[in-house]
């Protein structure tokens, strides 16, 4: 219990960082940079979901919330970014782990790493 709690903290303390100081702060032409932050909190978002008790208001808070930062993330990243851009490809990848962990959509997450990954 006590490791969850910290390990909270540690999610709450990074995702206040993003929320509030890098992503409004990053250069609107700097597509690379906003996915990489986009990506980092939708990263943060799913470690709350696996471990926070499902069921749980906070838990589908943080699902929800990681879902919209990946889907952010990818639109811009595949708007911007070349598909063989190692953050892009790390998103696509983290995004479907996403998806077939967290959500247990394991046809999405198949689809979306396939589509990514073939471009």
């Amino acid at each position: 219990k006590k490791v969850e709690k910290e390990l909270q903290n540690l999610c709450g303390d990074v995702l206040s960082l993003l929320r509030d100081i890098l992503i409004p702060q990053c250069p609107e032409d700097n597509h690379e940079e906003m996915v990489f932050y986009l990506k980092m909190a939708g990263d943060y978002y799913r470690y709350l979901a696996e471990f926070l008790p499902k069921g749980v208001e906070s838990s589908q808070v943080a699902q929800d919330n990681a879902k919209d930062m990946y889907e952010q993330a990818v639109q811009i990243g595949r708007a911007n970014l070349e598909s063989t851009n190692p953050i892009l490809l790390g998103l696509t990848l983290n995004f479907s782990v996403f998806h077939f962990e967290i959500c247990n959509e394991p046809d999405a997450a198949i689809f979306l790493a396939k589509e990514g990954f073939d471009k």
